[in-house]
């Protein structure tokens, strides 16, 4: 017996066989089509489906990779990140501890009595093995935290009144620290201009330290014959002598002397006489006094009001 079915036009059984209503004349639709179809529009669904998965999935990548780009480690971003560094820090530090804070240099030069390692934005003087110059060329490194770029009236909102300015071809501010054994200097083109040069110095380095005298100490040895050191080749040497004896400095076998007293340790009151519009007089000057070399030099010589020597006098013993 065939299969039946129900025709949707007169509501009457017919053969599932047929394709036409043997009452009423309706054509039958088949049910391999509505199986078709049916596969078709879930193919489409399928379809639709994995397109919208892959575009998400391309999207996402792609933001993925603009993050990346973005945050990624490139040498720029790194840099940025990168806190400057405070190259005052490693005045007095040795080669080896350069070496392990920067690498090894782009090139090493030869300096007089040392060497220069040169990092191409800075580069440290290097002198009996430690660290006694170091010059600031470019940004991403500081001194006292102020760097290249910036104008002087942020260096002095930054760091304070500086120690002296001078303004001879470059505009200069010097800052004395550490008790007057480091200068830092910012060297700009003019009072307006940003600073593009910093250097630190090591003020100690090269100089010798005086004996340790006492003021008593110091009344021995200054007794006896003395040359300026800038008369110490002339051909009629006894005529450049300096006697100094119980408070009294002769020169040229006493046709001009003056009197001085020693006040302490490290200084010397001169009293002698002036001539100016006023008249003559006789004034008292202090300068500060020191021996080297077993007491076989003697310098002489004020300070200015930055610290650094003025009017100095340099002496060798005469024997």
């Amino acid at each position: 017996m065939s299969k039946m079915t129900i025709c949707k036009t007169c509501k009457k059984e017919v053969a599932k066989s047929a394709k036409i209503c043997p009452n009423c004349g309706a054509k039958l639709k088949s049910g391999k089509l509505k199986l078709i179809l049916g596969v078709i529009i879930a193919l489409i669904i399928i379809i639709a489906l994995i397109g919208s998965s892959e575009e998400s999935s391309v999207q996402s990548n792609s933001q993925s990779e603009n993050k990346s780009a973005t945050s990624g480690d490139s040498p720029a971003n790194t840099q940025n990140a990168q806190k400057e560094i405070d190259l005052l820090n490693y005045i007095g530090k040795s080669k080896a501890d350069i070496k392990k804070a920067f690498g090894d240099p782009v090139k090493i030069d030869g300096a007089q009595s040392g060497e220069v390692y040169d990092y191409t934005a800075y580069d440290f003087a290097i002198g009996n093995d430690k660290v006694v110059s170091i010059s600031v060329k470019s940004k991403g490194s500081t001194a006292k935290g102020v760097g290249i770029g910036v104008v002087p009236k942020d260096v002095k909102a930054m760091i304070g009144t500086p120690t002296k300015e001078s303004n001879n071809k470059n505009f200069v501010m010097e800052y004395r620290l550490n008790n007057n054994t480091i200068s830092l200097q910012f060297y700009c083109t003019d009072f307006r201009s940003p600073v593009n040069l910093i250097t630190i110095t090591d003020l100690t380095y090269g100089k010798e330290k005086p004996m340790e005298v006492t003021k008593e100490k110091v009344q021995s040895l200054i007794d006896g014959e003395w040359v300026f050191e800038k008369d110490m080749n002339q051909a009629n040497l006894s005529r450049y002598i300096h006697t100094f004896s119980n408070g009294v400095q002769d020169k040229h076998l006493g046709i001009w002397s003056k009197e001085y007293r020693i006040t302490n340790n490290n200084t010397i009151i001169f009293h002698s006489m002036v001539n100016d519009i006023s008249g003559s007089r006789y004034i008292d000057t202090q300068y500060y006094i020191e021996f080297y070399e077993d007491g076989d030099r003697m310098e002489i010589y004020t300070l200015d009001q930055y610290g650094d020597r003025q009017f100095e006098y340099i002496y060798y013993r005469y024997y």
